[in-house]
Parts: structure tokens; C-alpha cells; sequence
């Protein structure tokens, strides 16, 4: 047994606090003996990915530029006037 689980921080089993770094990863009990230190790795990455991509701010650059094009229409037909 490895002293390593002491300083995960979810060793309680409680869920993570918000604003902490760690990544909830469920396992079902059944798994439990299949698995491996690879095995948990692999399924941390995972969702510590899956968690990332999930509060990764949107990209709303081309609703940007379709508004400045707008405008700029927009501004351009005023000064024909």
C-alpha cells in the first residue's frame, strides 16, 4: 500500500470543494480489482479532459465579426445619405 492517497484530497470520499483541483472520477466496485495504477491513470486523464473541455470558455469570434460587419453596413448607410 502506497502513502500517495493521503495527499489526493478526496480520500474521504466526500465530493471536491469548489475551487479545488481535483477531478471526481466514480468508480463502480465491481472494477475495483481489474484495475491498476495505468488503468486509474488512463480513466483520471480522461476525465480531468472531459472537465476541461467542459469549462473551456466558447469561441464567439465569428458572432464578433458578424456584428462588426453589421455595423459597419449599418454606419455605411448612413453616410450615403
Amino acid at each position: 500500500a502506497s502513502s500517495s492517497s493521503s495527499s489526493g484530497g478526496g480520500a474521504s470520499g466526500a465530493p471536491p470543494r469548489p475551487g479545488s483541483s481535483g477531478v471526481a472520477l466514480a468508480l463502480d466496485p465491481s472494477e475495483l480489482g481489474s484495475l491498476d495504477e495505468a488503468a486509474l491513470k488512463e480513466r483520471y486523464e480522461a476525465a480531468k479532459a472531459a472537465e476541461k473541455e467542459a469549462t473551456a470558455p466558447e469561441d464567439v469570434s465569428d458572432i464578433i465579426e458578424e456584428h462588426e460587419r453589421k455595423r459597419a453596413r449599418k454606419q455605411e448607410g448612413r453616410g450615403r445619405r
